[in-house]
């Protein structure tokens, strides 16, 4: 799998479509895959919901979302292609699904919007990844795109439903384009609105980005205020929103990449994560509350200091997933935690230095915020080859896929290289499967 599509709330089941080729595990022709989940934890496998169709000239069923029209009946909005990365030509395409979201149709309008795109020159013949959303009782889409000649750029267009069934579109203009030294085309755009104001969040060939602001529907311009990552690793991706959620925690998942091919399978979900305001505007993030259901035995280690190449194993046995929770107070040197096999080999590594400003996630390193006493939390989740951390309040979050790693158990030590590094409590559960 790729992409995650169309999340949506919906009769009381969270649906998950997602990019997929169900004929090899690397990239190939673009499907639909289908799932859905009462809780955003145990997932149930539906049959695929999209195939390209050749009798309509598709090559592959590119990104995008769901939404209601105004009888409350599902659409699903997508790319549809014709052609290969060498060549191809996008048009975005709807699709009616029946009440249960069972079976799926093309409606006969299709495609809702296509190149060329009259009255609308700047926009080039990429664009993709329909995002629907709504504002002010009036309803719009943004795709990805790129600005065409000399001066080519990524942009966001904007385009507005003219009728209550949203199979008919105006071209609003540019919504969004970002610096002239951001060149990177603007996949998966999503805009979540978060209190008063509203995020945009894009996926610019590497990690994550998001941006804080206001999207006025009036002129169709979206002006940011502050900017950060959603995650600080690119092998987090693709975001897509589940639409319906609640405004002030709106629920995104994201595609989790980085396997060699050969394994029969590549690419997996993220965690659902529940986004929030701090006091500044920053994005904050938090794991689904709803994992918690997963939790076996618990292994709390009362705090302890550890001095210049010291070290101390966890309390906690080996296994192949596990969750931790830790309060730190990193020293001057590098100090941190090791995931280590029945072997002894080192899987994972999470340190710090700079006096605890700096973290390091396999390889993956990134800023922290200072805080006024030294002290971090940090949330990290294993499951046998990739790690999501979450450092205080989510204010910074970081996957990593471990490739080489096989699954097997593993266990937690402590280490200080260099000064002092004091732990002040640590929790760690193992984790069930969802399955």
């Amino acid at each position: 799998m790729n992409d995650p599509n169309g999340t949506i709330h919906h009769g009381g089941w969270y649906h998950l479509f997602f990019q997929h080729d169900p004929d090899r595990d690397t990239w190939g022709r673009m499907h639909w895959g289908h799932a859905r989940s009462r809780d955003l934890v145990r997932w149930e496998r539906l049959p695929i919901a999209l195939a390209p169709d050749a009798a309509l000239g598709e090559d592959h069923c590119f990104s995008g979302n769901a939404w209601r029209d105004e009888s409350g009946r599902v659409l699903l909005f997508y790319t549809s292609v014709r052609g290969d990365h060498d060549g191809f030509t996008t048009e975005q395409w709807a699709v009616r699904a029946d009440e249960d979201l069972d079976t799926f149709q093309r409606i006969d309008e299709n495609p809702i919007i296509e190149p060329p795109l009259p009255g609308q020159p700047e926009i080039g013949r990429t664009a993709r990844d329909p995002f629907v959303f709504e504002r002010g009782g009036r309803t719009f889409m943004i795709l990805g795109a790129d600005l065409p000649g000399e001066d080519a750029a990524p942009a966001i267009p904007l385009y507005e439903a003219t009728g209550p069934d949203l199979l008919r579109w105006a071209y609003r203009g540019v919504m969004y384009r970002p610096p002239a030294s951001q060149r990177e085309f603007l996949e998966c755009p999503n805009l979540l609105r978060m209190g008063d104001v509203d995020v945009l969040v894009v996926s610019p060939h590497g990690p994550v980005a998001y941006l804080v602001g206001h999207f006025d529907p009036t002129s169709g311009v979206f002006e940011p205020e502050r900017e950060g990552h959603l995650d600080e690793s690119p092998d987090f991706y693709a975001t897509s929103q589940f639409a319906f959620e609640a405004a002030d925690e709106p629920v995104v998942v994201g595609w989790v990449r980085g396997w060699s091919p050969g394994r029969g399978w590549n690419g997996v979900l993220s965690l659902p994560r529940r986004l929030s305001l701090g006091p500044a505007r920053e994005l904050l993030q938090r794991p689904e509350p709803a994992l918690a259901t997963l939790r076996g035995p618990e292994t709390a280690t009362p705090g302890f200091v550890l001095g210049t190449s010291q070290r101390r194993w966890s309390e906690a046995p080996a296994v192949p997933a596990l969750e931790l929770v830790a309060t730190l107070r990193p020293g001057t040197g590098a100090s941190g935690l090791r995931l280590v096999d029945e072997g002894g080999a080192e899987v994972l590594e999470l340190s710090f230095t700079d006096g605890g400003t700096r973290a390091d996630l396999a390889g993956r390193a990134f800023d922290l915020p200072e805080t006024p006493d030294g002290r971090h939390r940090i949330h990290l989740f294993w499951d046998r080859s990739v790690a999501e951390l979450y450092v205080d309040a989510g204010c910074r979050v970081c996957t990593r896929v471990i490739d080489a790693a096989t699954g097997t158990p593993v266990r937690v030590e402590w280490f200080s290289r260099e000064g002092s590094f004091e732990v002040e409590r640590c929790v760690v559960w193992s984790l069930d499967g969802i399955w």
